[in-house]
């Protein structure tokens, strides 16, 4: 009698593990563009943590903290799926633990033609990541004269001394950018009232 509960409670086990799993839509995978996108991203941030071993698979599926994603349906696409993932949202530098963002190396850099392949990248965000070797502040304007640069909304950079030059002409294109937060950096200059619209 105790053989033929366990075989019932197997044979309902697997049923139901067969259901439910009919019923599990796979998610498509990222871009490749944007996955290798982000990857050189995080190792110019850090170079010192093996980004692509530690986080081999999907970034959208499995990514360190700080790397957000989101899908969105293509009119071309059917709207019955769960449409593509994007990178929305890249934060760095540690926060708390409650907000543990990859961290960033003393020698972090950010190269803005990086992001050129993450079209739907909404904020950017670095909190003490150019802290002890100075860096000019990144020229923006080449990601709007490739349409890149529609989706980016908020660009934040707290607590990087070393973070130094201009503003002028370096952020003019980003047409979307509603919050601009530079505190504690080196950074100087003014922008176009057009940004402000």
């Amino acid at each position: 009698m105790a053989g033929f509960t366990h075989t019932v409670a197997l044979l309902s086990l697997i049923t139901t593990t067969a259901f439910i799993s009919s019923f599990v839509v796979s998610q498509p995978p990222l871009d490749p563009a944007e996955q290798e996108s982000v990857y050189r991203i995080l190792e110019s941030v850090n170079s010192g943590i093996p980004w692509r071993s530690l986080f081999p698979d999907d970034l959208c599926s499995s990514s360190p903290h700080g790397v957000v994603c989101d899908y969105f349906s293509d009119a071309a696409e059917s709207s019955d799926g769960p449409g593509m993932p994007h990178v929305t949202e890249l934060s760095f530098g540690y926060v708390s633990d409650y907000s543990p963002n990859p961290p960033c190396d003393f020698n972090s850099t950010l190269d803005p033609s990086l992001l050129v392949p993450l079209s739907h990248l909404r904020k950017l965000f670095f909190y003490k990541c150019f802290t002890q070797t100075q860096v000019p502040f990144p020229d923006f304007s080449p990601l709007s004269s490739q349409n890149r640069s529609a989706s980016l909304e908020e660009l934040v950079f707290v607590e990087n001394p070393g973070l130094v030059g201009s503003l002028d002409g370096k952020i003019s294109n980003l047409r979307s950018l509603r919050r601009l937060v530079l505190t504690g950096s080196g950074v100087s200059g003014g922008f176009q009232m057009g940004l402000v619209n």
